[in-house]
């Protein structure tokens, strides 16, 4: 029987085993990896004489800079930037960092090794951060992250998840043998360090309660190891995380000479438990000089790429004037409407509807095709009838969308923005309908993007003579034309939408 006495260590462990663990959130909390790491690095680049007197110097510098402002552990990843960021300038041709004051200091045959090894892996660190920073394309930039990241870490495989703020989900861009995924924030590991901005280093994932083994179960992988960081911006504010799994032994070939025939390796020596192991504290530092080029990176990749998409919409919008100025008739102007248009809010395809009042009916002409539909009937028809803007961010869960059209055509649609094309007085002479908007849902600034165009286009296209005429005698620019009522090859996806919608209404 046990007694009050024997129950008294059992007690002291728990409250000791609680103090460690809010030891590590403290520590976690205040960024205190990161502020070792720089002060390891400060005195790696200086080899000062006294490293104590002089890391007293270094933290009074900071301390007076910071002029009476409390401690913000932002300023950690701030001053490790810029540590690194002198010691990358310092670096030769051949990548080979050269201290920045005083000579190497006399030491043991260990400490000498030591920090040979250590200024070995910083150089490792700038390489791949020059490597990182070349990427302007952010797909590009992400395969250039996980493939620095395994060669860095020496691990078997390396996610990066991006912060997507609209659904508030970590999106996957690119893993090593992984399936794309969206992740609900504080879900999983990642999740998890996504919500709290702190990195997390699992020796074994399945001694963990945050590891989802789903992923595991189905493709027969076994994950042993896991390092996750948060990946933030420059006002330290999380954008993403970079998430390495299964290091490998520093003993094994694949440390040493690459990670390409490591599974016979594993399968031939220690076993399916035993060939990862946990990652190290130089990893934790390692990964984290990684994370902060991937937010400078990500960063730099998204102004990259909206600012030639901006070039792309501007581009889009000069073609599409030019062409209501050029008089080429109303058939190539809805042609170069429907090719163009849908650059300006980025979606995947895009149909102009022209009213014909007298026939009720909306239509398109673009080539040999000549689509009319009832002005009442579909999505399209709608806006028309309302004068309203449509906006779908889901059409398979809206009941005005036909999926038929979708499985006979194999196309899958997404999203749908309908707008309605005015003249002058507000009244409608049209309909654009834009599908897939290829990065998220069509939003506010799409709609005031179209907006403006369509007040350019909705009067120009009000003095048509094909509009002018209700479109009863086609003019000769249309002789001959084939008028569609049913699919057909020539008519894009968007106008089978509003076709499928027809024919399911008069059945």
């Amino acid at each position: 029987m046990a007694t009050a006495t024997e129950e008294t260590p059992a007690q002291g462990g728990v409250s000791k085993a609680n103090e460690l663990e809010a030891s590590s959130a403290y520590l976690g909390r205040h960024n205190f990896k990161v502020l070792v790491e720089y002060l390891t690095a400060e005195v790696i680049l200086n080899r000062p004489k006294d490293p104590v007197a002089f890391l007293r110097d270094v933290l009074d510098e900071k301390v007076q800079a910071r002029e009476g402002k409390p401690y913000s552990p932002a300023d950690c990843v701030q001053y490790a930037k810029d540590c690194y960021k002198e010691a990358s300038a310092s670096a030769d041709e051949d990548g080979e960092i050269h201290p920045r004051k005083a000579p190497r200091r006399p030491g043991t045959l260990s400490d000498t090794i030591a920090i040979k090894k250590r200024l070995e892996i910083l150089e490792q660190a700038i390489a791949s951060s020059r490597a990182i920073a070349g990427q302007l394309d952010p797909y590009d930039a992400t395969e250039v992250i996980i493939k620095e990241t395994c060669e860095l870490l020496h691990c078997d495989r390396a996610s990066l998840f991006t912060l997507d703020e609209g659904s508030r989900e970590l999106q996957l861009m690119v893993a090593k043998g992984a399936k794309s995924i969206r992740l609900p924030i504080g879900q999983g590991v990642a999740g998890s360090v996504a919500a709290t901005g702190v990195r997390c280093n699992i020796a074994d994932a399945y001694d963990d309660s945050r590891f989802n083994s789903e992923h595991d179960a189905n493709t027969g992988y076994r994950t042993k190891s896991i390092l996750a960081v948060p990946v933030q911006d420059a006002d330290s504010k999380v954008i993403g995380v970079l998430q390495a799994i299964n290091r490998f032994p520093e003993s094994t070939k694949q440390y040493q000479a690459g990670l390409e025939n490591y599974e016979d390796e594993a399968k031939d020596g220690t076993g399916k438990d035993e060939k990862y192991v946990p990652f190290s504290d130089v990893d934790e530092e390692m990964v984290g000089i990684l994370a902060a080029q991937a937010g400078i990176a990500l960063n730099n990749a998204s102004l990259y790429q909206n600012m030639a998409s901006s070039q792309r919409k501007v581009q889009s919008l000069l073609d599409i004037i030019q062409a209501m100025h050029s008089n080429l008739g109303v058939n190539s102007l809805l042609f170069t409407i429907t090719q163009r248009a849908h650059e300006l809010v980025e979606a995947d395809r895009c149909t102009m509807f022209l009213l014909d009042k007298t026939a009720k009916e909306l239509m398109s002409l673009q080539g040999e095709v000549n689509l009319r539909m009832p002005m009442d009937k579909g999505i399209a028809g709608e806006c028309c009838i309302n004068n309203e803007i449509i906006n779908i961010p889901d059409a398979y869960e809206d009941p005005r969308f036909n999926q038929e059209v979708d499985k006979k055509s194999g196309f899958k649609t997404k999203t749908i923005l309908c707008m309605p094309c005015q003249d002058n007085d507000g009244t409608v002479v049209g309909v654009i309908q834009l599908i897939n908007k290829l990065y998220g849902d069509f939003n506010e600034d799409d709609v005031s993007v179209m907006r403006s165009f369509l007040m350019i286009a909705g009067p120009v296209l009000a003095q048509s003579q094909l509009y002018q005429a209700h479109a009863q005698d086609a003019s000769t620019e249309f002789a001959g034309k084939t008028i569609a009522r049913g699919p057909s090859s020539k008519i894009q996806h968007q106008e089978l939408i509003e076709e499928g919608e027809e024919g399911e209404g008069d059945e």
